[in-house]
Formats: C-alpha cells, structure tokens, sequence
C-alpha cells in the first residue's frame, strides 16, 4: 500500500511542480493525495486485524466486518483516482490502478475521458492491452455459455437464510423478467463492494423486470457457510442469497473470476456474461425493451 502511494504523489509532483503559477492546483492535488493516503493507512490499519484462518463465530464476523470496510476503501481510492484524472499523469493513475487490480480494470467513466495520447505511452500501451485482453477473455467465454442449460439441467442452491436446498429453476420461475446470477466470495472486496452500491440502484432495475440472484462459489464446508451467511447478513441485500453447491454451475463456465455476473432473459437462458460495467449494460437493456 505504501507503494501506491508512493506512486501516486511522484505523478502529483512530476506533473505540477514544473508550473509553479498553478498554486491552486498544487494544492488541491496536494489534499487528493492526502485523501489517498488517509484511505491507504486505513486498508492498511484494517489488513493488519484480520485473523489468518478464523475458526470461531467472533472471529468471522470479525473478518467479514473489515472486509467489507476494505472494499469501502478501495472505492474512495478509485473514486478519487477518476476524480485526478485530468489533474495527475495519467500513467501515475493507471500505475495505482494496476496495483489496486491487476486484471486490467479500468473503470468505464474513466476509460471514456482517455485520448489517444493517454495510451501512447508505455504504460498506457500496456494497461489497453490488458484491459483488451480482458474484453476479450469476456467474449471468448460467451461460448462457454451455450453448454449449459438452467432449464433442463437440475441444479440444486442451498437457501442461505431459510437452511434448506431448492433447484434453481424452480427459483426462476417465480420471475417473468431478466434475471442476473452473481456468483462472488466473501473475502472478494470487488465483490462486496457491488452487494453494498448496487443495492442503492437495484430498485430502480427491479421495477423494470430485474431480477438479481446472488450465488456463493467455494462454500465447502460448515465453517465457509458460517462465513458466508456472516456475509448475507452484515451486506443485507435486496435480492435473496444462495449457494452454488459444489460450485457446479459455476465451474459449468469454466472461469476462476469473481464477482462473475451472467444475464439471463425471460425465459431463463443465458443471455452474456456481463462485464464490470454492468450497470450501464442493464440500462441498455432497459431502453431497448
């Protein structure tokens, strides 16, 4: 973490200490980059409590409290690196992106603001070509999606609150719209981060047919059900929690990422993968109805 920032205030310094007329802007730079590192110290602070194997109740309601704080985190961090842009070298911001993820994310609103000069240089070269190839790896796995079947295959989720076991088709059927399977982890910040933002949005796309399904993945034992019912409660979501037992339809998609979302239509088959802009994807899908 302490790299990150690091980064960060060399690209504040390199881009604005050659024009000492811009006082204002070095100051406000300046405070961006305190803001950054207040966020950093405390990833930092919460990273350090975490207990390595938690085994009793405390302990993992414990983690799961300071994972969902580090997710918080990480999104002021990002949230104030698209505010820099503009302000800071943009290799400085997409150096810190790429320690923050290294999948090649670049958020949406930032990537639309980027010129051609942005990505000319080395760095910039290299964080398109990644971010690429991750659209890419998006599109190739679209064909995955043709062999499986959600409808005449009987895949069984285990119902996180009520206990008990239930086909997931059974599930579907009690929605006539477009459905989104959100397959994510505990210990996935990204993944916390969405339950925690996209609740604030869902109504909106519920009342225009969507449904969201959440899954958990790698649940194997009692102890990774106690963590992810932990999760369910603290997240509190507005769409109903379930476990993909034995990650079976999950590894039907033959992928390791999480979160990992996939939208169904009305009559429950597989639609595409969605992508981290996913949002903007339903809002499509919204105005093309």
């Amino acid at each position: 973490m302490k790299k990150l920032l690091c980064l960060f205030f060399i690209g504040l310094l390199s881009s604005n200490c050659a024009d000492y007329t811009k006082k204002k802007e070095i100051s406000n730079n300046f405070d961006l980059s305190l803001k950054i590192q207040g966020e950093l110290d405390s990833i930092n602070r919460v990273s350090n409590s975490l207990v390595r194997t938690p085994e009793t109740s405390k302990e993992i309601v414990q983690n799961d409290s300071l994972t969902r704080r580090i997710s918080y985190f990480t999104d002021n961090i990002i949230a104030l690196l698209i505010e820099s842009y503009g302000k800071v070298e943009t290799d400085t911001i997409l150096k810190t992106l790429g320690e923050l993820d290294n999948s090649g994310f670049i958020p949406r609103n930032l990537y639309d603001k980027m010129t051609i000069e942005d990505f000319s240089t080395e760095i910039g070269k290299k964080a398109k070509k990644k971010y690429l190839a991750h659209l890419s790896s998006i599109r190739k796995k679209q064909t995955s999606i043709e062999n499986v079947n959600l409808i005449s295959e009987d895949f069984i989720v285990y119902r996180v609150l009520e206990k008990d076991t239930v086909s997931l088709i059974k599930v579907l059927s009690n929605h006539k719209g477009h459905t989104v399977l959100d397959f994510w982890t505990t210990w996935c910040a990204p993944c916390r981060a969405f339950n925690r933002n996209f609740a604030k949005e869902y109504q909106k796309f519920n009342e225009s047919g969507i449904l969201v399904i959440g899954l958990g993945v790698r649940v194997h034992d009692e102890i990774e059900k106690e963590k992810f019912l932990t999760a369910v409660q603290n997240d509190n979501t507005p769409w109903k929690q379930y476990i993909d037992l034995d990650n079976r339809l999950y590894d039907r998609f033959k992928t390791k990422k999480v979160p990992f979302q996939v939208l169904l239509d009305e009559e429950n088959k597989i639609v595409k993968i969605l992508s981290y802009d996913m949002e903007t994807e339903l809002e499509e899908l919204i105005q093309s109805q």
